[in-house]
């Protein structure tokens, strides 16, 4: 919701929804590592992990793609 209250009321950032989906993938990934950290969840054998980083490619893309196809639809 904050995500998409940005891009929604500030002008420069609504001329680039672009912007969406990295913006989505960097909140994305600090909540996967928070998470993590505080073993809030786990991931199973079968998740795929984003090297170094070590959280899940799914959950981290999902903020980002999914924003930026919410933001299209609904304007």
């Amino acid at each position: 919701t904050a995500l998409f209250a940005l891009f929604y009321y500030v002008p420069v950032l609504r001329e680039r929804v672009w912007l969406v989906i990295p913006i989505g993938v960097i909140v994305s990934s600090f909540i996967e590592l928070y998470a993590l950290h505080v073993d809030r969840w786990a991931y199973t054998v079968h998740m795929p992990l984003i090297p170094y980083l070590e959280i899940g490619i799914t959950p981290t893309i999902q903020l980002g793609l999914l924003g930026y196809l919410i933001f299209m639809f609904l304007l």
